[in-house]
This record gives C-alpha cells, sequence and structure tokens, in this order.
C-alpha cells in the first residue's frame, strides 16, 4: 500500500488548500432541480481562512490529529512547507519510540509464508505429538514445534483441548496467592505479578497457564508475554494482532501522517 502513496496525493490536498475554505473549492451545492436554494448566502464560502485556521485545518485534515506540538511546528515551517514535506515521506525521520515499539511485532517483518512457518497452530502440534503426522521437514518450523513440544507432555486419553499438559505445573512456577491474585486480583495487581516474573520462567508460566485464564491475562501482560499467551491459545491470530497494534501505533507516533492516512484510506478502499 505505502508504494501507492502518490496515487491519491491530489485527492487529500485539494480538500486542505491551503487559503481556501472547502465549500468555496467547489461552489454551493444545487438543489435535485438544479437551481441554487433561494434566500441563501453562500458569500461564507468565498472566505479565505485565517493563517491559524489553515494551519488546524492542515493538521486536521492531513494527520489523525494534531500531536502536542505539531500545531507549533506547522506554524513554524509554513502550511505549504509542511504538506510539502508530508508529500515526500522519505524526508520525515520517524520517531524512534515508534520504531522501538514496533519491534516486537516480528510477523509484521515477514512474508505470509514465512509467518505460517514461524507460528504453527495447536492443532498441527498435537498431531505430531500424538504421532499421527511427522515432524516438519522445514527447519524454522521445527524448531518451533520442538520448543513448545520439550515444555508439553502428552495426556492421550484427555479432551483434545487438555491432551498438551505442561511439563512443569502452574504451582510449581507461582506461589497460592499468586495464582490467587492472576485469577481474581486487580488489573493493578495482576500486572504486578506478571511483571515479577522471571525471564527464564516466564515461557513455562505461559504454557502452564489454562486457556481461559491466559485470554483473561491479555489486558495485564506486557507487550512480549501477552504475545506468548497469544501463541499458546491461537498463533495464527497473533499475525492479526501485530497488524492491528501496527497500524494503531503508527497512527498514534508516527511523524509521516499523510502517508498513515493514505494507507487506511487504500486499506478501507480495497475492503470496502
Amino acid at each position: 500500500m505505502r508504494k501507492h502513496f502518490a496515487a491519491t496525493i491530489s485527492l487529500f490536498v485539494l480538500v486542505v488548500l491551503p487559503g481556501v475554505a472547502l465549500p468555496g473549492l467547489f461552489g454551493a451545492a444545487k438543489t435535485s432541480h438544479g437551481a441554487w436554494p433561494a434566500g441563501a448566502d453562500y458569500s461564507a464560502f468565498q472566505r479565505k481562512l485565517s493563517k491559524d485556521d489553515q494551519i488546524f485545518q492542515a493538521a486536521n485534515r492531513l494527520t489523525f490529529g494534531p500531536k502536542p506540538g505539531d500545531i507549533e511546528e506547522i506554524r513554524k515551517l509554513g502550511v505549504k512547507k509542511w504538506i510539502d514535506l508530508q508529500l515526500h515521506p522519505e524526508r520525515i525521520s520517524e520517531n524512534p519510540l515508534l520504531t522501538s515499539k514496533l519491534e516486537p511485532l516480528e510477523s509484521l517483518r515477514l512474508t505470509q509464508a514465512d509467518a505460517a512457518r514461524n507460528y504453527p497452530n495447536p492443532q498441527m502440534i498435537r498431531q505430531i505429538a500424538l504421532g499421527r503426522e511427522p515432524m516438519p521437514e522445514d527447519p524454522v518450523t521445527r524448531a518451533a514445534v520442538q520448543r513448545l513440544l520439550r515444555r508439553v507432555r502428552l495426556k492421550r486419553d484427555a479432551p483434545e483441548s487438555e491432551q498438551l499438559d505442561p511439563v512443569v505445573p502452574l504451582e510449581d512456577l507461582l506461589s497460592r496467592e499468586q495464582i490467587r491474585v492472576l485469577r481474581m486480583g486487580t488489573l493493578d495487581e495482576k500486572r504486578a505479578i506478571l511483571a515479577s516474573i522471571p525471564e527464564n520462567k516466564v515461557d513455562d508460566v505461559a504454557i502452564a497457564l489454562p486457556q481461559g485464564l491466559r485470554g483473561q491475562l491479555m489486558p495485564a501482560a506486557g507487550a512480549s508475554l501477552r504475545r506468548k499467551l497469544m501463541l499458546m491459545n491461537a498463533p495464527q491470530q497473533l499475525i492479526a494482532y501485530d497488524l492491528t497494534e501496527g497500524k494503531l501505533l503508527r497512527a498514534i507516533l508516527g511523524n509521516r501522517q499523510l502517508e498513515e492516512e493514505l494507507v487506511d484510506f487504500w486499506y478501507n478502499h480495497f475492503n470496502v
């Protein structure tokens, strides 16, 4: 989508043409009979915007909403220069905070085939553990499956959803009180417990948590743990999560706002 950035530039620039109110650009609307409504005063449509109004109009139309400091930046550059800069996103240095926030969303950097290889679904893992399917030949998928199989044991007589039993039970990883808080505590209390788990135990905890509790803890988990919980419940959902999270982060933190608006435009256009 980003490659087609220039294709719709004119559509967006028209609606913020500096110094001209939008209705004045196209003229007043006629009635369904092709005549102008009687007695209407359209002089306001020809009135040029003040410099401050131009700045606010540009910021509101060409971004997802001005962040603190944006209005001052546009005023310093001038509306025309600021728009020209937004039309050339390659000239705009990206927000370092956005870059760091996008870093954990690894599936955004994978092809569709690579994403499927890196995130094997629980059904595949269960079938391999049961001996009904061979270990994947692809080394990336094989490593992902083996990483999980080392931490689970098979319960053949259990229901399908419970056949992969954690090697290390939750009671051996967390105290009784910690487990109680994760089940019944406040959001802040759950956050504190999850943040206190040592890094070398995080994978085991993610596997040992019951499936329903994993879902309940998503809002309290940090980015890294949240991904691990999602991988255990439904790996394919992680790809959709990364896409949604990435889009939101870019809209909120990105400096290349017009580019993000156009990406959003094309996304909606082709989906509709």
